[in-house]
């Protein structure tokens, strides 16, 4: 601070510090909290971990690490090492009579998301029942199962394996996001068929690579019958 004769000096730099009060409030108000550089380190992951639970459940599809990092203003390898501490957690420790919790986070294709477990599956079915509308109708979910074990495939292919024209149940398909078009038949030119990250997610699937065989829930007919159509 710079004095002059008439008090001024003293006066600007008053008006300077409530300025930045001001600011500094008014930043606390506008602007989220990340983890603050003071904070101790355990304290730290406490408040990225908690950060962690209210983004998953806000988000309306998986979380990636990156963008929770962005979020938090955080290293993306701490956000990850949460993320796998708060799966853990979840999962509880049998050795040490710690049950697991109804739901479990998983890690997907595009990044982590919160999911019932599995035993729980008839509980969850049985509440979403009146949801029917929004379910896929048998026909398409027989396209999609096809589609996600011999993708890539052309429409043509699928409807020779189900035998009957599917040009609509792709259609709804690709509509719902689970299915797209990506590259052309090197023979016929025609759009080839894959399944999406976002039928991984649905699916709660990593990669395609967790797909059930399903062989063992065939009878020998129909085994011989889908080898047959499917090659």
């Amino acid at each position: 601070m710079t004095m002059n004769g008439d008090g001024n000096g003293l006066a600007a730099d008053q008006a300077d510090s409530g300025v930045k009060r001001r600011t500094d409030e008014t930043r606390g108000v506008d602007e989220p909290r990340g983890v603050d550089e003071t904070d101790g380190d355990g304290e730290a992951r406490e408040r990225v971990a908690a950060a962690l639970e209210a983004l998953l459940m806000a988000s309306d599809g998986p979380l990636s690490s990156r963008d929770a990092a962005r979020v938090l203003h955080v290293d993306a390898s701490m956000v990850e090492d949460e993320l796998t501490a708060l799966s853990r957690d979840y999962d509880g420790d049998p050795r040490s009579g710690v049950p697991a919790r109804g739901f479990a986070l998983k890690r997907l294709s595009g990044g982590w998301r919160l999911v019932s477990r599995a035993e729980f599956a008839p509980l969850v079915m049985s509440l979403t029942s009146q949801t029917t509308s929004a379910n896929l109708s048998p026909a398409a979910l027989e396209a999609l199962a096809i589609i996600s074990y011999k993708q890539p495939m052309t429409r043509s292919q699928v409807s020779a394996v189900r035998g009957v024209n599917s040009d609509g149940v792709v259609r709804i398909l690709m509509v719902r996001g689970l299915v797209e078009a990506r590259g052309e038949d090197s023979e016929t030119h025609a759009a080839l068929l894959v399944t999406t990250d976002e039928f991984l997610d649905r699916m709660g699937m990593a990669s395609l690579s967790e797909l059930p065989d399903l062989a063992p829930m065939l009878p020998d007919s129909a085994q011989d019958a889908l080898s047959l159509g499917l090659r």
